[in-house]
């Protein structure tokens, strides 16, 4: 659920989610977003995507909001975005307000607190590794539904707008000391 962007590292989503397939790992994959900037990158990722053994698990929605893209968050078993570089990762955080856990790389800069609070994954830029984490959300439930309930108090502890008001309050008051 984000821009298709070749920084997103959709090339590591989809060669991880073909090996599971491979494994005889069933998921289905929601490929929620667009790139009205890159419009051909948008269609070479759903052309190999409908051109591999992901077609027939995979939806691609474009574009969402609302109501709809709330709906999918709070569906989603888990939310992945094994991207090259995110400032923040803003669509992670809205995942896991919802209550999703997440699978991010290293790139997600806010990999350090998802991994402190243990409300999901984070993997290296690498294939295999991101493969071990999904097949690992995936065939544990109980250990997904957990991080789930961790990722909803992070982002009340750190991310909600009381808490980002305290943390300026206090950035402040360290200014007058």
């Amino acid at each position: 659920m984000s821009r298709i962007d070749p920084k997103k590292g959709l090339n590591f989503l989809i060669e991880a989610t073909e090996k599971l397939l491979k494994k005889g790992i069933k998921f289905h994959l929601v490929l929620a977003g667009s790139n009205p900037q890159d419009p051909v990158y948008e269609e070479k990722i759903k052309q190999q995507i409908n051109d591999s053994s992901l077609a027939k698990y995979t939806t691609i929605t474009g574009f969402v909001q609302g109501d709809l893209k709330i709906g999918l968050l709070q569906d989603a078993d888990m939310f992945i975005l094994p991207s090259y570089y995110e400032n923040f990762g803003i669509a992670v955080a809205e995942a896991m307000a919802t209550g999703t856990p997440v699978i991010i790389s290293e790139g997600v800069y806010i990999w350090p607190d998802v991994k402190n609070y243990d409300a999901g994954w984070v993997t290296t830029l690498d294939v295999d590794a991101l493969t071990q984490a999904i097949e690992t959300a995936i065939l544990s439930p109980e250990i997904r539904e957990e991080r789930g309930k961790k990722a909803y108090q992070l982002v009340k502890d750190k991310y909600s707008w009381s808490a980002i008001a305290q943390q300026v309050i206090e950035a402040y008051h360290n200014l007058n000391n």
